[in-house]
């Protein structure tokens, strides 16, 4: 089956285009100072715009194991 993607109609609003989203997304994961969790089973995440919850995602994501990642 051949994934189908949906344009992303909120492209610049609610988070950046591109090379600005990488990169915030990387600030956010390394800034928190969280650690890994070893044995993680699950997190709560908020979901919104990157300026409202990025720093508490980052926060919340970067507690994964970088072994458990699944793309």
């Amino acid at each position: 089956m051949v994934p189908q993607y949906r344009a992303a109609t909120h492209a610049g609003t609610w988070y950046p285009n591109g090379v600005d989203c990488a990169r915030d997304v990387a600030k956010y994961l390394t800034s928190s100072g969280q650690e890994e969790v070893p044995n993680l089973r699950f997190l709560i995440a908020p979901h919104a715009g990157y300026s409202y919850s990025g720093p508490v995602a980052g926060h919340s994501f970067a507690a994964i194991p970088k072994d458990q990642y699944v793309l």
